[in-house]
């Protein structure tokens, strides 16, 4: 084969050096896939695909970081809610928000007469103790950076209790709670700490919620509120302890059109979440109370995960993103309380629920 045609064999001879000196040169292409667009036969094209995947992705250039390595302070909660876009942004990008799963859940007392103070009581529904929950929850970044410190957030929570097991009553869905918010993120990027927490977010945010029922059994609430985010993670294992505090003002409504005036003396005004992971396991605690001495009433839920199914997904080839997996968990729930759902914000019920979760909180 001959590198340059215009040379007679004598002349090329004495080119031999510098040819062996950018032989490398030649040899390395920039693109691992650019030979092989050239390539006319479409079995030998395949093949030089195949051989091109399954070489190494290269290291990044000196003057080139990894892309996703963003420091110690991108912890579980700052990637939840993205802090640092300049790391990997997350803008019109639909990401999960609080948990994905599904769950064969029994109560104790199942709620067959929901009653609300201007509805009085409902008609017996004739309730099964096994019903199917399930949950789907989904935000969306819409704006990063506004001012240089605000981002905006928008999500979506819908829960469903569907009574699969209950063929003597035509297997109804019991009800569907429907939750958008709007969220103002305020990232905090500081080095101090509390007691070991690092401060990483505050959220102020309006949600409505409703079952979207009608009288005698709707019920609906818009709140207002303001939620402060801390973590702890260990450097030396995979260990991770996050913080979520809220605390929200119910907007008023009018009296005629109120279907629950006394929920926050049941859903209380604010909650706390609690987020462990030691390994594989994840273990989180939702927890809230009315905060009064006299008529105390609070809620509080238990959750625990593992990972019984990994999926990675494809790297990219030539780039040194890192491998991501999505995980399929098993799944416990353990709750007890007012509040399981908003037709049940008057009903007290502990129960338990076994499935499965696509996602976590974080």
């Amino acid at each position: 084969m001959r590198l340059f045609p215009t040379l007679a064999w004598h002349n090329t001879a004495a080119l031999l050096p510098i040819m062996l000196l950018t032989a490398p040169v030649i040899a390395a292409e920039p693109d691992p896939l650019a030979r092989c667009t050239t390539i006319p036969d479409r079995e030998e094209r395949w093949r030089c695909y195949d051989e091109a995947a399954a070489q190494p992705v290269p290291p990044p250039a000196d003057n080139e970081p990894a892309k996703d390595e963003c420091g110690a302070e991108y912890t579980a909660l700052s990637r939840q809610w993205n802090t640092l876009p300049k790391c990997q942004s997350n803008l019109y990008r639909l990401v999960p928000y609080r948990q994905n799963y599904i769950i064969a859940r029994y109560s104790n007392s199942p709620n067959n007469e929901p009653n609300s103070v201007n509805f009085g009581r409902a008609p017996d529904e004739h309730l099964d103790h096994t019903e199917l929950k399930f949950q789907l929850s989904l935000k969306v970044k819409v704006a990063e950076e506004i001012g240089d410190f605000v981002d905006l957030w928008v999500g979506y929570t819908q829960q469903s209790n569907w009574q699969a097991f209950n063929a003597a009553n035509s297997r109804p869905f019991r009800e569907t709670d429907y939750e958008p918010e709007v969220i103002a993120t305020v990232p905090l990027r500081t080095e101090s700490s509390f007691f070991g927490l690092t401060p990483r977010l505050i959220n102020v945010g309006l949600v409505h919620q409703s079952n979207g029922q009608s009288d005698p059994l709707s019920r609906s609430w818009n709140r207002a509120y303001v939620q402060f985010g801390a973590d702890w993670q260990s450097a030396a294992t995979p260990k991770q302890l996050a913080f979520l505090v809220r605390a929200w003002y119910r907007i008023p409504e009018a009296a005629a059109s109120d279907n629950n005036p006394d929920i926050e003396h049941y859903m209380g005004y604010g909650d706390l979440l609690m987020f462990w992971t030691n390994g594989q396991s994840n273990v989180s605690a939702l927890v809230r109370d009315n905060l009064q001495s006299q008529n105390n009433r609070g809620f509080v839920r238990l959750d625990w995960s593992i990972p019984i199914a990994r999926v990675p997904q494809l790297r990219k080839i030539g780039t040194v993103e890192p491998l991501t997996q999505h995980e399929l968990r098993f799944y416990v729930q353990v709750f007890a309380g007012y509040g399981e759902t908003l037709l049940d914000y008057n009903h007290y019920q502990t129960g338990i629920g076994i499935g499965f979760m696509v996602t976590d909180w974080m």
